[in-house]
């Protein structure tokens, strides 16, 4: 345990507290988001009504739904530690930060797109690159957005 703290120690003055923070619970919402995906893949099977033939469709709305809610409690609290208390504010907060993830969402798939479905790319090398690329662009803009437009000096 004493090695965590000063590995955390060095890394907080090395990069900051904040992005240090916000690349741990980015993980964690990583794995949210996955567990969440295979949780419900299993619990709807090949039998999802709604999306036919596209069994994965649903599944993966909901695990993305439970990964930006996870991302967006763990960010108010422990990253960018919000002052926000009235209601009315706090879901403003919340609709800005849900905004936020849609736009970079659309971001991720254009990005998926132009690099690998446009040019018909079928080598998984380079779809695996594609995917690390368009994670590093989406996990910056993330950050910028939460940073600038929705948690941007409302520090406790």
């Amino acid at each position: 345990m004493a090695k965590i703290k000063s590995l955390y120690k060095k890394l907080a003055r090395y990069i900051g507290r904040e992005v240090l923070m916000y690349l741990i619970f980015g993980v964690l919402t990583t794995l949210v988001g996955y567990g969440t995906y295979y949780l419900f893949r299993i619990l709807f099977g090949d039998n999802v009504l709604f999306f036919g033939e596209n069994k994965t469709v649903l599944p993966n709305i909901l695990s993305w739904i439970c990964a930006v809610v996870f991302a967006y409690v763990t960010n108010r609290r422990w990253v960018f530690n919000s002052a926000l208390r009235a209601r009315g504010a706090v879901l403003k907060e919340a609709a800005a930060f849900i905004a936020a993830r849609l736009m970079t969402l659309v971001i991720d798939v254009t990005i998926m797109y132009l690099l690998i479905d446009l040019p018909r790319v079928t080598d998984p090398r380079l779809e695996l690159g594609a995917k690390i690329l368009d994670s590093a662009v989406v996990v910056v803009l993330n950050y910028v957005f939460s940073k600038l437009l929705v948690f941007g000096g409302k520090k406790k």
